[in-house]
């Protein structure tokens, strides 16, 4: 069934505007006091209605003040004159005022928002020269309508307001017109809502008011009716819609940001890495030009000079080596491809030889070891000792010279195997810690000295393959505390 359907064989709408004005025109004039809303769809039909109403407040002794816009002024007045009204006589008298809304608006908003005390200095001198000698006045007024259509709708109710706060003092009848919108959304229907508030009276559209009978009125309230239920699902539609929308944007915006951190991490992550391979490269170049030229020279080396050379080129190889297997591993993790060699390993006999080269490095640090005599255990021991010497690297980094560093190995509940390091230097700044233990964490560490940002990353992924975990603990008097946790 048809929209048409439900409330019957529509009438043309010139024949309705033409209907809804006859209703108008048997209406009595406005009563003092009356603040009453006018709903228009067509300018003929305003014009028609507000020129009926001019011409009953004048009958009858009145004053009328018409603000309304250029051509709306030209269609009422040409109306009034058509109908034989003597407008040049009572314009004369003062009883007929016509002032234009656009003007008269822009006396009185400040910015977006209308002001109180210049609204009354642009309204009261015509209410004053209007109701001399005690005439009752009634006053169209179309102001706000053009904030509606500037879709300034605070200021639209703020302005009734005003009217109704000058209204209370000065006693006129006042008629406001707007034109319906011809798509509601809910901001027009709060809107519409808060207009009639504002009110004494409301008169709908001329389809409405047209309509020929108590029937066919009641017809179209039902229409209306199942209009209203319709858009507002159509909105919640709408809403779910944009907020399915907004959901999508943001995982879409989020997951470019990602993205763009980690081109961001691999790009600074190879320039780092490109520092790190360079400089024992340099280091292995330097010691073999200079052996070379020696040669050269003396056609014989010192041994004990060749001794040093030889010593400091196999440093920077190893050095070189571990760089490179470090990466390595890093490529393995990713695909997934790097397997144990398990074996029953003594931790403790494994965690000292890992201090004694650390010490070896770090002469200027105190390196202690807490363990028991053996403690064994099913694990890849060269896993086991790259990742404690990841993790005692790190510590030796940020560790003050003369510092301390502890090394704690237990069995935990017959479960579990804890080997932690602690260290006594600067800690790290909060907004850093989530990432300690990710892949390329370096790159983003400008304070770093050195190092590629695998260290934590590949003691991680080590520790977890073996079914363990590692976390970091940041004890109050300052450090760090990494503790890798083992099956047993």
């Amino acid at each position: 069934m048809t929209a048409e359907n439900l409330i019957g064989t529509r009438e043309p709408a010139p024949r309705r505007a033409r209907d809804a004005v006859a209703r108008f025109e048997s209406m009595p004039s406005l009563a003092p006091g009356d603040h009453v809303v006018q709903f228009f769809e067509s300018d003929q039909f305003l014009a028609s209605s507000i020129a009926q109403l001019a011409r009953s407040s004048l009958a009858t002794g009145g004053a009328f003040v018409l603000i309304a816009t250029e051509r709306h002024r030209c269609d009422i007045e040409t109306k009034l004159r058509a109908s034989g009204f003597d407008l040049a006589t009572a314009e004369r008298e003062g009883r007929y005022l016509a002032r234009n809304a656009d003007e008269t608006l822009a006396q009185f908003m400040t910015g977006d928002e209308p002001d109180p005390a210049r609204f009354r200095a642009a309204i009261e001198p015509v209410l004053d020269q209007s109701s001399a000698s005690g005439r009752p006045v009634s006053l169209f007024g179309e102001m706000v309508g053009l904030l509606v259509e500037a879709r300034n709708h605070r200021a639209t109710i703020r302005l009734e307001q005003l009217w109704n706060e000058l209204q209370v003092e000065r006693g006129f009848a006042l008629l406001c017109a707007y034109r319906l919108p011809r798509a509601g959304d809910e901001l027009t229907a709060s809107l519409i809502a808060n207009i009639c508030a504002e009110h004494s009276q409301v008169i709908p559209t001329e389809s409405y008011a047209g309509l020929p009978s108590p029937d066919e009125q009641n017809r179209a309230v039902a229409l209306l009716q199942h209009k209203e239920r319709w858009l507002e699902a159509e909105l919640a539609n709408q809403r779910q819609t944009e907020q399915q929308l907004q959901a999508a944007l943001a995982a879409e915006r989020a997951a470019r940001a990602e993205t763009e951190a980690a081109l961001r991490a691999r790009d600074d992550f190879l320039s780092i890495a490109a520092h790190e391979l360079r400089t024992p490269l340099a280091g292995l170049s330097a010691q073999a030009q200079v052996t070379l030229r020696r040669l050269k020279r003396d056609d014989a080396l010192d041994p004990e000079r060749l001794s040093g050379a030889l010593e400091a080129i196999t440093g920077q190889t190893f050095k070189l080596r571990d760089l490179i297997d470090r990466l390595l591993d890093a490529s393995r993790i990713e695909a997934g491809t790097l397997r144990l060699e398990r074996q029953w390993v003594d931790l403790s006999a494994l965690a000292a030889a890992v201090i004694e080269t650390a010490k070896a490095k770090a002469p200027e640090l105190v390196i202690a070891l807490v363990a028991p005599h053996e403690l064994v255990a099913f694990v890849d021991p060269h896993r086991v000792e790259l990742a404690l010497t990841n993790v005692l690297d790190n510590a030796i980094r940020h560790s003050p010279e003369g510092g301390a560093i502890e090394v704690r190995l237990v069995g935990v509940n017959d479960s579990a195997i804890e080997l932690s390091v602690r260290d006594h230097g600067g800690g790290i700044p909060t907004e850093e810690r989530r990432n300690l233990f990710n892949r390329f964490h370096r790159a983003h560490n400008r304070q770093s000295s050195g190092g590629l940002g695998l260290g934590l990353y590949l003691t991680r992924q080590a520790i977890e393959l073996h079914g363990g975990s590692v976390s970091a603990d940041f004890p109050a008097d300052g450090g760090t505390r990494i503790v890798m946790r083992l099956p047993a």
